[in-house]
């Protein structure tokens, strides 16, 4: 995987007001697929508070993250409630939102929603949800949104570009090949 982004100085600790700001300039389309991205990428370079933490009882140190704060887990992994924030105000209606990769992955595979669909059976497109397992452990850990999908050429693998929350502590874009086996399928 590649990761790329320009990281920005997060205010420490974020009031609904204050993240809302950065939300104010964006004119949505209505179009769901477009608005998530708009979203998204208004978001890239935000990165969680350094000096706002808990320590984990394995160890690790979680800042705080106004996506977490947002959900109402201000120091919880962050990925899934980065895109959850999206959908929500991009406006999305009528679509689950969740903190938990694999329980979102879970939820829109249910027949009551069919919203999910294996890396094999579907070809991605911008704007959708894409799910991995990132340490080879059964399910999701990890969600992001498909924000560019190339095609394989003479010179390069078919890849996609997605933008991702809590990717090195950060909102930033990462490619990936697409046949890479941590990708499970997508939203």
């Amino acid at each position: 995987t590649e990761t790329q982004g320009e990281v920005t100085d997060a205010n420490e600790i974020e009031t609904q007001n204050e993240w809302e700001k950065s939300l104010k300039e964006i004119q949505l389309s209505g179009i769901c697929r477009d608005d998530v991205l708009k979203i998204a990428e208004s978001q890239l370079g935000y990165r969680e508070s350094i000096e706002d933490y808990i320590i984990e009882e394995d160890g690790e140190q979680r800042g705080y993250s106004s996506y977490g704060a947002w959900y109402g887990e201000p120091y919880g992994e962050w990925s899934a409630m980065f895109v959850s924030f999206c959908l929500d105000y991009a406006g999305v209606k009528d679509y689950p939102l969740q903190s938990d990769p694999q329980k979102w992955l879970v939820e829109l595979g249910d027949e009551k929603c069919n919203a999910y669909l294996s890396y094999d059976d579907y070809e991605p497109k911008p704007g959708d949800l894409v799910f991995f397992n990132m340490d080879s452990e059964e399910g999701a850990d990890r969600v992001g949104i498909v924000a560019e999908v190339t095609e394989r050429t003479d010179n390069s693998l078919a890849q996609i570009k997605t933008i991702e929350g809590d990717a090195e502590n950060q909102v930033q874009y990462v490619t990936y090949n697409r046949d890479d086996p941590a990708i499970l399928g997508y939203g």
